[in-house]
């Protein structure tokens, strides 16, 4: 540990001890709270953590819990997990209950690489006492599982470098065969949604854009031409990987606009993608919305909870 990192871990440390009598008060001051949590980072953030559990007598986040409720206390306790753990998480709950959560975990699957899976999943084992993988595998009978397996198992990015004329076979295949056939079969998906580099995958998209006779893009496509999950999937692997950003500010349009807020994609958002995006993100969503992220949350989401997030959401994350 060099001086620096010394400095930053020690400074947490005295944050922590802040934020551990403002959770003891009896009276809550948001204000001062959100002041010290927005001033940190994820890493920070894990040394208050764990700061406050080995030296008081209840841990930040059953602080939180105390204190607490509903959407703020949802928020406030995801920006205290570290980035996997959260995942872990979130896809527990999402495979849960009745009915499966997949728009949380098609987010998830789409959005992180191989080596990041596996971390979750490491996580998630530790926590379930079962793996994620297996998870997949008890639903294998479906093609959406078939292909979420295959996201796990796979190193995206490693296929063959290809140029345009290999991208125009490639895209005659996909017209003669249909893109249903892509939603369908594993070696399609995989060949086309999981091998190519990024360059090759926007050199593919594109092409099928300037021949497809009904101008439009494979979004577009994929949307009218693929069923059920799967079409969700293979339609947020199309924005994931040509414009990340784009794609959470696509899901964020689709949580704030029309009737009712969906906070849970919200929250699952804008604590992921604060430290990472969220700058982008806004321009994304302006550009598509022709309207203010930040005056949207506002418009939507109320008190305490409302003021948290247009904070976050304002973030602009600092270069490396």
């Amino acid at each position: 540990m060099n001086r620096e990192e010394a400095k930053i871990i020690e400074l947490a440390k005295r944050k922590g001890e802040d934020l551990y009598k403002l959770f003891k008060s009896k009276r809550i001051d948001y204000d001062a709270i959100f002041k010290i949590i927005l001033s940190t980072d994820n890493f920070q953030r894990q040394v208050i953590s764990d700061y406050i559990s080995n030296n008081h007598s209840k841990s930040i986040l059953i602080l939180i819990e105390d204190k607490l409720k509903g959407d703020l206390r949802d928020i406030l306790t995801y920006m205290f997990y570290n980035p996997y753990e959260l995942d872990a998480r979130l896809l527990y709950k999402s495979f849960q209950g009745f009915r499966t959560d997949t728009k949380t975990i098609i987010e998830i699957f789409a959005t992180r690489p191989k080596w990041y899976l596996e971390l979750v999943d490491e996580v998630y084992e530790k926590i379930y006492k079962r793996s994620l993988k297996s998870e997949l595998e008890k639903k294998k009978n479906k093609d959406f599982y078939k292909f979420l397996l295959c996201l796990f198992n796979t190193e995206r990015g490693e296929g063959k470098h290809i140029d345009i004329s290999e991208g125009e076979k490639i895209v005659e295949e996909m017209n003669a065969k249909g893109l249903k056939a892509y939603g369908t079969n594993l070696e399609l998906f995989k060949k086309v949604f999981v091998l190519p580099s990024r360059e090759d995958f926007v050199l593919i998209a594109r092409i099928f854009f300037k021949n497809n006779p009904k101008k439009k893009n494979l979004y577009q496509a994929v949307d009218d031409q693929v069923g059920g999950d799967n079409r969700e999937l293979l339609k947020a692997l199309v924005y994931a990987i040509c414009d990340p950003s784009h794609y959470f500010a696509h899901c964020l349009k689709k949580a704030i606009v029309g009737l009712g807020t969906n906070t849970k994609t919200l929250n699952r958002i804008l604590t992921c993608r604060s430290e990472i995006d969220m700058d982008v993100i806004r321009e994304r969503y302006k550009g598509e919305t022709n309207r203010e992220l930040i005056d949207d949350i506002k418009g939507d989401c109320y008190g305490e909870y409302g003021k948290f997030l247009v904070e976050l959401a304002s973030r602009t994350p600092e270069e490396e």
